[in-house]
């Protein structure tokens, strides 16, 4: 078995020493420095996290919320000056609408009227013709006329 060859044994141990000895050496000279590096950011981040909170902690809080106070308050003039001015356009629109339609309803409320005026003067002349008689000779005179060709072609058959 070529594993177990003395002959070769040997040169297999002297490159697994030298690489070994190889690897080890890039690790402690580029690695383990790059690695210490991040971890000292990271140490001196969390230090100053830790004292910025401790800082804001032993802060008085009467500053923080009157600062977070005027924040709101800031914000709730905003947003009511918005609303407020939106409130008196879209009621100046309103007004506005509702005084054109008034313009136009009262022309229609004017011929509605008058409509409604003809339509009661039509049906009241009307009534009052059919109370009095009828005579056929002043209502239709031109039926005396078709009335007397009528008997007179039916004389000539």
């Amino acid at each position: 078995m070529p594993q177990l060859d003395l002959i070769s044994f040997l040169s297999q141990i002297f490159w697994l020493s030298l690489f070994f000895v190889l690897f080890y050496l890039f690790v402690f000279k580029n690695l383990v420095p790059f690695l210490s590096r991040i971890f000292k950011i990271r140490a001196k981040k969390v230090a100053v996290a830790q004292a910025t909170s401790t800082f804001l902690r032993g802060q008085d809080l009467k500053t923080a919320e009157s600062t977070t106070e005027l924040l709101f308050q800031k914000a709730f003039l905003g947003a009511n000056t918005v609303f407020f001015s939106f409130s008196n356009r879209i009621n100046a629109w309103v007004n506005h609408e509702l005084l054109s339609f008034n313009k136009n309803s009262t022309n229609l409320n004017k011929k509605y009227l008058n409509i409604l005026g003809s339509v009661a003067l039509q049906n009241q002349l009307i009534l009052n013709n059919l109370q009095k008689p009828i005579s056929i000779k002043k209502s239709f005179p031109f039926l005396k006329k078709v009335v007397a060709k009528g008997f007179k072609k039916s004389k000539k058959k």
